[in-house]
């Protein structure tokens, strides 16, 4: 072969790499916490509500048997929700919170728990517990530590959602600042995953959960 058909072959080569290269930087680009590029113009799937999704009433006795049950998924803005819950809902009476603490008290006046959240009970399921888990262990839960005499609950579940790919980024761009949320866990038909079966994905210490 020729020395100069090798050089611009070789040339070619090298043009093409750094096509290839500045195409993905095109196409998707973050700076510290920002990412912008192509990505932010995609068109997202969008869910249009009909007006029998949304124009339903559902009454709650916070005094019988019903009790308000939040599931709460991480980078949603669950944790500013979940603190609506206990100081601005119209409640009497209200839920009783305390200078340093965490924690809520919602109870109802005949002292029965209406509220199982994090601000209101802690991660009593587990950190950032799913549907399974609190299916698995609400009821017990409130059979150990509300009244006696409420021998029966009718539990309603909410949750707060967030557009996917915003979501995924958030939690990427929140372990990516350390957290792992090492303290939350797998459970399933009443036992925890085997390491064999929900092996970890980081090797660092955990240090912002939540």
């Amino acid at each position: 072969m020729p020395p100069q058909s090798h050089k611009q072959r070789c040339l070619l080569i090298g043009l093409t790499f750094v096509g290839i290269i500045l195409f993905f930087l095109a196409f998707y680009t973050c700076s510290g916490t920002s990412c912008f590029g192509i990505t932010s113009k995609v068109p997202r799937p969008i869910y249009i509500f009909s007006n029998s999704d949304l124009d339903k009433t559902q009454n709650f006795n916070f005094e019988d048997e019903d009790v308000l049950v939040y599931l709460h998924i991480q980078k949603t803005g669950g944790s500013t929700f979940g603190r609506h819950l206990v100081h601005d809902l119209d409640f009497n009476p209200p839920c009783e919170c305390f200078s340093g603490r965490k924690q809520c008290h919602c109870r109802t006046k005949n002292n029965r728990v209406w509220l199982f959240s994090r601000h209101s009970v802690g991660w009593k399921c587990g950190l950032h517990a799913d549907w399974t888990e609190l299916h698995n262990c609400v009821d017990e839960w409130f059979q150990e530590h509300d009244v006696k005499s409420r021998t029966h609950r009718r539990y309603h579940y909410i949750t707060f959602v967030r557009n996917p790919q915003d979501r995924f980024l958030s939690e990427w761009g929140h372990v990516r600042r350390g957290a792992t949320w090492k303290a939350a866990r797998l459970y399933c038909n009443d036992r925890e995953a085997s390491l064999e079966e929900a092996q970890s994905s980081f090797q660092q210490d955990d240090k912002n959960a939540g």
